[in-house]
């Protein structure tokens, strides 16, 4: 009997603590405690799809979007091969530098025809524009000098012979046939101006001019078979460190860890206590070192985390504040201000029976 009332005093007390606690006017700081995984502000990936194309793709960790993607295309059949610039792992490359050189049979085949044949066709081209040998471009200019001599004294003779037919000392057919033999003196001429073009270009105008869209051809083609070469010069866009994977479609990664991105899972019921005042710690699994980091926002979309819903909070770190690795994971405690001992009490319940 004595036992029973004190249960039940007991009881009655717990009973009007919680009830004394539910309506104090009294917030309780409310944090809470998640892991966080270290990536850096920008990957740099270059990889290998299945059709065995070169793919590269910039990933910007901080918005989470893509900012540059490039698939190098490898025509079917050609026999290509991928040199890295280096061996090693783990070290320093500056935007720009050199990373790997994709070397094509197909290409270097089709570029060596190319400038063979350019060679050809130029010197055709050279052949055509020197013409004739000299002996026959000086008989030409010869014989073009003899026929305006010849027109010259045929001027004279056909003078003379006007003014004896205007005196009727002449008959008209004889000044007819003198002016037709000068007549046919400016047609000799201009043949004879024809041959010594001829024998100076050697061809046509319009062959030379084929000649030259010819070479205007395979230097376009040759153009275009380079602008692909130089795609094949693979170049870090990012300043950063390079990883090589053995037995993976990825080859390689640059990462930039100028900055650090803190990707951490929040359960979606806590959404409506995240502010834009949040305040993150993370605790360093190695040293238990606390450094502070800043919130930069989160993802809306909901996504699934061991089995619970949950939206993903980014926080930046500034390299110098501590060396991470990325790929690491963090102990990570965000301050979410303060809630009523009501809510805090169903926190805790909502934890212990969920």
């Amino acid at each position: 009997m004595f036992l029973n009332l004190i249960k039940t005093t007991i009881a009655a007390i717990a009973l009007f603590a919680i009830i004394f606690l539910f309506i104090l006017p009294i917030d309780l700081p409310y944090s809470i405690k998640v892991p966080g995984k270290v990536l850096p502000i920008k990957e740099w990936v270059l990889s290998k799809s299945n059709n065995g194309q070169i793919v590269t793709q910039l990933i910007n960790n901080k918005t989470g979007q893509s900012e540059d993607y490039f698939v190098t295309l490898i025509e079917r059949g050609d026999v290509v091969q991928l040199k890295l610039k280096s061996n090693r792992d783990n070290f320093t490359v500056l935007k720009n530098d050199t990373i790997a050189v994709i070397h094509s049979n197909e290409i270097n085949r089709q570029l060596i025809r190319l400038m063979g044949k350019l060679e050809e066709t130029k010197t055709s081209l050279k052949l055509n524009l020197t013409g004739s040998k000299k002996s026959v471009i000086e008989a030409a200019k010869k014989k073009l000098d003899f026929e305006k001599e010849k027109l010259r004294e045929q001027n004279k003779i056909l003078a003379r012979l006007k003014e004896m037919y205007e005196k009727n000392l002449i008959s008209v057919e004889e000044y007819e046939i003198a002016q037709n033999e000068s007549y046919l003196n400016d047609i000799n001429i201009a043949i004879a101006k024809a041959q010594l073009e001829t024998v100076q270009t050697g061809e046509k105008t319009g062959q030379i001019q084929f000649i030259i869209s010819q070479i205007n051809s395979l230097e376009n083609e040759i153009g275009v078979l380079e602008k692909r070469l130089t795609n094949f010069v693979i170049v870090s866009p990012i300043n950063g460190t390079v990883n090589q994977i053995a037995n993976s479609d990825t080859i390689l990664f640059v990462s930039d860890t100028s900055e650090y991105v803190i990707l951490m899972p929040i359960n979606i019921q806590e959404k409506e206590y995240l502010q834009k005042d949040i305040s993150i710690v993370l605790q360093i699994p190695y040293n238990n070192k606390m450094i502070d980091a800043e919130f930069y926002g989160l993802d809306n979309r909901v996504q699934v985390f061991r089995g619970t819903q949950v939206i993903f909070l980014k926080a930046i770190v500034n390299k110098d504040k501590l060396n991470f690795i990325p790929g690491m994971y963090v102990q990570c405690t965000l301050n979410l201000g303060s809630v009523s001992i009501k809510e805090r009490i169903n926190k805790i319940f909502q934890r212990i029976f969920n």
